[in-house]
């Protein structure tokens, strides 16, 4: 293939860290922006919560919360039905 160069190299998008609660995912948001680090995406849909900001080296992390029970009664619909209180996406 002339012209196209396949890298050797590996990457990958992002970390991702799963909180046990939404209270956990709530108070290591807090523990974050305590400490300055910039929460830059807040994501949401009917069953989990994640939050998303980059670590020291400039490596992308994630922190979520999944709630099963709510992807099995609406897995399709809207938001999460709790906020993480003063995070905003």
């Amino acid at each position: 293939m002339t012209g196209n160069k396949i890298s050797k190299s590996v990457g990958s998008n992002h970390l991702a860290w799963e909180m046990a609660t939404f209270n956990d995912l709530q108070e290591i948001c807090d523990q974050l922006v305590s400490q300055g680090i910039e929460l830059f995406r807040v994501r949401s849909n009917s069953y989990s919560v994640g939050v998303y900001f980059n670590d020291p080296d400039g490596n992308s992390n994630e922190v979520y919360f999944e709630d099963i029970e709510a992807f099995r009664r609406r897995p399709e619909e809207g938001e999460y039905h709790r906020k993480l209180v003063g995070i905003s996406s």
